[in-house]
């Protein structure tokens, strides 16, 4: 496997993991936390630097966290976020993620404990097919011009 496509997978192979660990101690959605986020941006440009007033900032505040929940395209909880990374994720384990895929077929859901166990199969597999390198290769070396042929210098 090549290095980009390798570092491409951890970064996604990371993602679905925090997800799952979101979801397992049951943080704030994605949606919900971008949209407090949106608001709170909202209340302090309509307060401090427009000067709309309190009250007036507060409201435009609650405004934008509700329409920007109501209206966002970030999955509204932890699952519909693992759902979407895992139907987008392709595996090097297809053997582990075809097992997950049976299992949460079986439960008709999410199963947490078959995600962790299907995270441990993943990271192994991703870490295994890392391309090995020879111990004291260096790169200056490597890169020496040793052909023995001089470019004259002007």
């Amino acid at each position: 496997m090549q290095k980009d496509n390798l570092n491409t997978k951890r970064r996604h192979l990371s993602a679905i993991e925090h997800a799952v660990v979101s979801l397992h101690y049951g943080r704030l959605s994605p949606c919900a936390g971008a949209a407090i986020m949106a608001g709170a941006v909202a209340a302090l440009v309509a307060g401090p630097f427009l000067q709309l007033g309190l009250t007036v900032a507060f409201g435009i505040g609650v405004a934008t966290t509700i329409l920007s929940y109501v209206f966002s395209r970030i999955p509204k909880s932890w699952a519909e976020d693992v759902d979407k990374r895992l139907a987008n994720y392709s595996p090097v384990d297809h053997g582990a993620y075809a097992l997950l895929h049976e299992r949460t077929k079986a439960n008709g859901g999410l199963d947490l404990r078959a995600l962790f166990e299907w995270l441990d199969y993943e990271k192994a597999a991703v870490k295994a097919s890392k391309p090995i390198r020879p111990v004291g290769t260096g790169k200056r070396f490597i890169s020496k011009d040793v052909s023995g042929i001089r470019e004259p210098k002007e």
